[in-house]
């Protein structure tokens, strides 16, 4: 056992190699794997921080966006009805002028037939007039039996007729 304790055997300058040894593989570690891992992890956080801040961006830029959009469809919707108006009240005078000109047109027309039914009529009552001054010659010259001057009896058929003619014919 004794060659095994000195094996084993713990002097001073063991000690303090061992302490130094773990002094330089502490601080190689440090610099070579700790340093670069925590750099590579600062920057991963800090790359995450900057995608969240964007997208923090994004959304408010979206929110924004949405509510100009709103804004503008509002506005839009609003200038439609007004335009819809318009055009409904520009239909609706193109409609009465159209129906004021018809009824213009159809007045014309019964005044136009009212007319002619009117010339219709005193071209009948002439007609019939002279229809009844022709009939009273012929029935004076029968009852008369003798020739009467055609021209001074007519003239005085005729004053009969048109005084007939003044009364009020019945319709």
């Amino acid at each position: 056992m004794s060659d095994f304790l000195g094996i084993v055997s713990v002097d001073g300058w063991t000690i303090v190699s061992v302490l130094l040894n773990l002094i330089i593989v502490y601080i190689i570690v440090k610099k070579l794997l700790y340093n670069p891992v925590k750099k590579i992890i600062l920057d991963r956080q800090q790359e995450i921080d900057s995608l969240y801040n964007k997208a923090e961006t994004s959304k408010q830029t979206a929110y924004d966006l949405e509510k100009n959009y709103d804004i503008k469809l509002a506005s839009v919707r609003e200038e439609g009805e007004i335009i819809f108006k318009d055009y409904i009240k520009k239909a609706e005078k193109k409609s009465d002028s159209i129906i004021e000109e018809a009824n213009k047109k159809s007045n014309e027309i019964l005044n136009k037939a009212k007319k002619e039914a009117e010339s219709q009529k005193k071209n009948a009552i002439n007609e019939s007039k002279s229809e009844i001054s022709s009939i009273a010659i012929l029935l004076a010259e029968k009852i008369v039996d003798k020739e009467i001057e055609k021209d001074n009896h007519k003239n005085t058929i005729d004053k009969f007729i048109e005084s007939l003619g003044e009364m009020k014919w019945v319709d």
